[in-house]
């Protein structure tokens, strides 16, 4: 646009010029002389009326243009400093105006921007069909026209502007400028989008959401709430929300709670509430204070959720995790809790603690015969009989299987104890009848005292548990207090089990073999391998040294299946050689018995050497075989199948059911040694053996007797009927080489 000062200037330069012209127009008409006196008038006058015109007029004009300027500094100031993005453009849309808010919001310049095309600057590329439509109704004469664009930062950012934009025409109404006015609503909308999803939030969760004023006064709940608590929003508005205390907290509790949210602005925790139809839940509540601008809070907003389930699933599992899932005792992981709490508090008070260790005597015969299911039952009621005996502050657990273990808090003397033990034996050894069975147990009991015995849970169970060890060899169901010298046999147990995985590796185990012999001819009718250990520290180690301790480290399995190995190895060697050959018995273990590859095994066993049916034999004891009798039946005749003949050893000793016996595909049967030794003096044993002996030929099977040690016990096993008999009275086992002399004989020497 031309500057006013000069165009105001040129309007008084015309203005001087044309007076003295229009009066020379009129003194050219005049004579000569008169024209001379008329041009010095002239002049005079020119001077004197331009001079005092010209100087009025242009001391108006600066005042007009001094006032002209300062407008247009104010105009230019106000533009300047609107808070509104302002942009102005002409008639080409090229930029002649960009206040400094609109440089704020672009991060550029108005000196980067001035003549450039409004088109090539910030506008999004989504937007400038928009615009350009925009302009377009500018064009034609609609204005204002509102709406909202994006303008491209020169960071590359985007910022969103809510626009007023009008237009400037001349008198004939062609457009002379664009103005466009601008805010920056970015945030606004931001903050319009993330209350929208707090209220859908609000609305729409799971959890009850409660806001309140600074006195506790409800304010709004959201329809979570309505369903959790049954109460609907105008039940509560303008109430505390103690309407769902549910009184199942002390004053104290909610004190706190009020102390922590004045305090720190904020509680969480576990409550108790009410629903309106009085039913109790636990929720998770949290409480947090909103602040003003002061810091002050003026609202209360609470979030709680019902967890009644999940807290009664995590007691559940918490009790799960600390119990006997059997008996509902404590386990070993809160016995030991318990114990070293009691430890603390006897060490504060100078008092004493006991620890008892206790094992069931003949519990895994009762298991075997009568099946688990039976065995569960006695388990639950030991442990009964054990908890209602003892003080209720004292602990009683379960360990497994059929291990528990007592602590006696605050005892006074080892004299106590004992008196404790005694009852709790009483109650355990007397008689119970499981489902029609009559069933009676012992139990062997081990006991370590705080703080002679030790001072901590690991040195006073360790204690206990070789008492036990020492109890129940000393003769069952009876009771030993720890002594050093039970340390000495627990690291000797230890290092026997060491020293049997080694020589599993090293081949130190060797079979012997023991003849079967008929009473009447003295002919060897068979023979059964046991299995010796030749340590080379611990010299001939028998099966009662080491096979318990096989048995409960699991190696029981595999020396099984080395056994049935080398067994069917020894009889191809003899037959190999030309000698005699009678069937050979080796035991499996029940372990070993329950094995579903068994069969499989002892097949290739045979294949491998080459043995025909007939060759080995089995002996199981009479527990494996009831453990599970329907498995007992598939397994038998998987053996039977291979021509293997079994045994059941240790006949008498278990409970065996008679049905169950009379189903079972075996061979023969053969009477415990504790049965035949004193055979001829005790008359109880003599009664057993011809029970059995009479039971044997009842349902059609042989009867062997094993441990004859001298001639009466083999005259009494004639008399009563026994054919076959094993024993010292005719020979120790016998190592391969000695017992080929068997062999060769097929005759007993005695």
């Amino acid at each position: 646009m031309p500057n006013p000062r000069l165009r105001y200037r040129l309007y008084l330069i015309l203005a001087l010029i044309a007076v003295p012209l229009g009066l020379g127009v009129v003194l050219a008409r005049v004579p000569s002389d008169a024209r001379l006196a008329g041009r010095l008038l002239f002049v005079a006058i020119a001077m004197g009326v331009g001079g005092g015109l010209g100087g009025a007029l242009i001391n108006q004009l600066d005042k007009s243009h001094r006032e002209l300027r300062e407008r247009h500094r104010f105009s230019e100031a106000l533009i300047d400093n609107m808070a509104s993005i302002t942009v102005v453009l002409d008639a080409a849309c090229n930029v002649v105006r960009f206040n400094r808010a609109a440089e704020h919001t672009s991060g550029r310049s108005e000196a980067q921007v001035i003549g450039q095309a409004y088109w090539s600057l910030m506008i999004a590329e989504e937007d400038l069909a928009e615009v350009q439509a925009v302009f377009a109704r500018l064009t034609a004469g609609e204005t204002p026209i509102q709406h909202e664009t994006h303008w491209v930062t020169a960071s590359g950012g985007k910022r969103l502007i809510r626009w007023t934009r009008t237009v400037v025409t001349d008198e004939r109404g062609k457009v002379r400028y664009f103005i466009a006015n601008g805010i920056d609503v970015t945030e606004q909308k931001s903050d319009e989008a993330e209350l929208r999803l707090a209220a859908s939030v609000f609305r729409n969760t799971s959890e009850a959401v409660v806001v309140t004023d600074a006195q506790a006064r409800i304010l709004s709940v959201n329809p979570a709430f309505t369903e959790l608590t049954g109460y609907t929003a105008p039940e509560v508005l303008g109430r505390n929300p103690r309407q769902i205390k549910s009184g199942r907290h002390d004053r104290k509790f909610y004190q706190d709670m009020w102390t922590s949210l004045l305090g720190t602005g904020e509680w969480r925790g576990e409550i108790w509430n009410r629903r309106k139809d009085g039913e109790t839940f636990l929720a998770w509540q949290t409480i947090s204070g909103v602040r003003d601008d002061t810091g002050a809070i003026f609202r209360f907003v609470s979030v709680f959720s019902d967890i009644t389930e999940l807290h009664v699933k995590d007691e559940q599992l918490r009790h799960q995790a600390y119990h006997d899932a059997l008996t509902g005792l404590p386990n070993r992981l809160l016995l030991q809790d318990r114990l070293a709490q009691g430890l603390e508090a006897a060490k504060r008070h100078g008092t004493a603690v006991g620890v008892l260790f206790i094992d069931l005597d003949r519990f895994k015969v009762v298991n075997d015969s009568l099946g688990h299911d039976v065995g569960d039952m006695l388990l639950v009621e030991v442990a009964r009989r054990i908890h209602s005996s003892l003080r209720r502050s004292d602990t009683v657990a379960r360990l497994g299987g059929d291990e528990f273990v007592v602590v006696l808090h605050d005892v006074s003397s080892s004299s106590e104890v004992a008196e404790v033990v005694e009852k709790l034996i009483a109650q355990i050894v007397k008689p119970m009848v499981l489902q029609d069975h009559p069933v009676q147990v012992g139990a062997s009991v081990g006991i370590a005292l705080f703080p002679q015995d030790g001072s901590d849970v690991t040195s006073l169970m360790k204690g206990a548990d070789a008492a036990m060890y020492q109890a129940k060899t000393a003769g069952r169901s009876g009771f030993r207090f720890f002594d050093a010298s039970m340390n000495h046999q627990a690291v000797e147990r230890l290092r026997l089990e060491m020293d049997l995985r080694q020589a599993l590796e090293r081949g130190e185990l060797r079979l012997y073999y023991q003849p079967k012999v008929d009473i009447r001819t003295r002919r060897m009718q068979g023979a059964e391998a046991l299995i010796r250990w030749h340590s080379p520290t611990r010299g001939i180690v028998m099966p009662g040294q080491f096979i318990p301790v096989a048995e409960e480290t699991g190696l029981i399995v595999t020396i099984g299946d080395w056994v049935i190995s080398e067994a069917c190895r020894q009889l191809a060697q003899w037959r190999d050689a030309g000698k005699p050959l009678v069937p050979v018995a080796v035991n499996v273990s029940a372990r070993q018995f329950i094995d579903p590859r068994l069969a499989e095994k002892i097949a290739a066993a045979m294949d491998s050497h080459g043995l025909s049916a007939g060759r080995l034999e089995i002996e199981l004891t009479e527990s494996a075989v009831m453990t599970d009798p329907e498995l007992a039946v598939g397994q038998l005749r998987r053996l039977q199948d291979l021509g293997v003949t079994v045994h059941v050893d240790d006949f008498g000793t278990g409970y065996s059911s008679l049905s169950y016996l009379k189903r079972l595909p075996l061979d023969s049967i053969k009477v415990d040694r504790t049965f035949v030794q004193g055979l001829d003096r005790d008359p109880d044993n003599a009664a057993i053996v011809r029970a059995i002996i009479g039971l044997g030929k009842a349902i059609g099977m042989p009867v062997v007797a094993e441990g004859v040690e001298n001639g009466d016990e083999e005259a009494r096993l004639f008399e009563e009927g026994c054919a076959t008999a094993q024993g010292y009275h005719y020979t120790e086992p016998l190592p391969p080489e000695a017992f080929e002399v068997w062999l060769d004989s097929g005759t007993a020497c005695s």
